[in-house]
């Protein structure tokens, strides 16, 4: 549904800079550095109602190397969470936030519950992540680890 396009890239890409805004809120992640913000498509078909998945990350250890020609980390291997249908009823509409490495390979590494609701979350969302696979981002056409932060919206899977 039009915020991914076909063969793996996005519509929009935001660029801020250090805790300055692109849809989560400030955790301490990101200091004085490029951060981008791009929005993933975790719908399985045209009748499924999933709401975007935002990703904010920067590129670590940038080393004063320009970013003009970093191309985002992208999914292609997703795997949604299994949540309690209590607690998605409880608390639709809020929003588990994650911090993750997204190394050079495109696994994910480091995960760390930043915010969520109700602890019945954290298992399910860790589990499903753990089988994400990443295009991992590449810069200067060589591929590089970004750090990030996963905002998740809790709705219910159709």
């Amino acid at each position: 549904s039009g915020d991914m396009l076909k063969g793996g890239s996005y519509n929009l890409t935001i660029v801020s800079t250090g805790n300055s805004g692109g849809g989560l809120g400030d955790f301490g992640v990101f200091l004085h550095e490029a951060v981008f913000t791009v929005y993933l498509n975790v719908s399985s078909s045209a009748n499924d109602r999933q709401l975007n998945w935002v990703l904010q990350y920067a590129v670590v250890n940038p080393g004063g190397v320009r970013l003009d020609n970093l191309v985002p980390p992208f999914p292609v291997t997703q795997v949604k969470p299994e949540w309690p249908t209590d607690l998605v009823t409880k608390y639709r509409g809020q929003t588990l936030v994650v911090y993750a490495v997204i190394d050079t390979e495109g696994k994910i590494r480091r995960l760390k519950m930043m915010q969520s609701p109700n602890i019945g979350f954290n298992e399910a969302i860790v589990k499903a992540l753990d089988s994400w696979v990443f295009r991992p981002a590449r810069l200067n056409d060589k591929p590089v680890a970004v750090k990030g932060l996963l905002g998740i919206p809790i709705s219910a899977a159709r």
